[in-house]
């Protein structure tokens, strides 16, 4: 579920007036009874004066996530909805509301989906020896891939093979030490475990200079990361189509044509 359902309240929100609430601020409602108390802050209203302020004074109440839709549909019914991948789950979520307001299914189509290789960013990527599914790892993960290409260990392989080169002599001594005292085993795990933990840092370490060893590979990775994954998201969500169209103007459009399918599960990939 995308929306968390509370028990016992209401899919829409309460601008009530009280002392202490914000003015024109909203607040959530739990049914207690015949009341509806307000969550958040003090206060109450009895269910006869929800539905007198309904008739009157309809601009007090607010539509929450799963109600939104419905109240859309009562008031500009339309086709389809097209709505990206993390909106076409939430509507799954909505899907059991309509016919309780006697309105059709909705109807959701994912909408086109598309990642934009420009030229420079495909020349950055095979200089690296790296590919677009690789660029959706964690930075960590994509520093190490390129000092692996150098010849240097990976942090995480290092320090698996440390750990399990202690392991097996710490077992060993506590084995001994418990024969002589049963209680002697607690403090040689707790001496392991504090070696594991001091090691972590060295290993930490080691993993961010990785990062900073080679400058010339480290920034061309950080403009192929500006441009398909900026700020860490879907690119989608932060360059948009206008930075596209100031571009390649007329091109943009003749690259996008081909691969608008309807409805598009995956994203595509599109080189410019």
């Amino acid at each position: 579920p995308q929306v968390h359902v509370r028990e016992r309240s209401p899919l829409f929100f309460y601008s009530p007036s009280c002392d202490s609430c914000v003015e024109n601020a909203r607040v959530r409602l739990e049914e207690r009874e015949d009341e509806f108390h307000f969550v958040g802050v003090s206060g109450s209203v009895s269910r006869q004066t929800i539905v007198a302020a309904l008739e009157r004074e309809p601009e007090r109440f607010t539509s929450s996530a799963l109600l939104r839709p419905i109240l859309q549909e009562s008031l500009f019914p339309c086709a389809a909805y097209v709505g990206g991948e993390a909106e076409v789950r939430y509507f799954a979520q909505v899907s059991a509301l309509p016919p309780l307001f006697d309105l059709p299914e909705l109807c959701i189509v994912p909408r086109a989906r598309f990642i934009l290789l420009e030229p420079r960013i495909v020349a950055l990527l095979g200089e690296l020896g790296l590919s677009t599914e690789q660029i959706r790892l964690p930075e960590s993960a994509l520093f190490e891939a390129l000092a692996a290409q150098g010849g240097l260990s990976s942090p995480d392989a290092l320090r698996d093979a440390f750990i399990e080169q202690v392991r097996l002599p710490f077992s060993e001594l506590a084995d001994k030490f418990a024969a002589a005292d049963k209680t002697l085993r607690q403090p040689v795990e707790k001496a392991e475990a504090k070696l594991r933990e001091q090691v972590a840092g060295l290993f930490e370490r080691y993993r961010l200079a990785l990062g900073r060893l080679d400058g010339v590979r480290t920034d061309r990775l950080r403009k192929v990361l500006n441009n398909l994954r900026p700020e860490g998201k879907e690119q989608e969500r932060v360059l948009s189509l206008p930075y596209y169209l100031a571009r390649y103007g007329p091109l943009l459009r003749t690259a996008l044509e081909p691969n608008v399918d309807i409805p598009a599960m995956q994203q595509k990939e599109i080189s410019l």
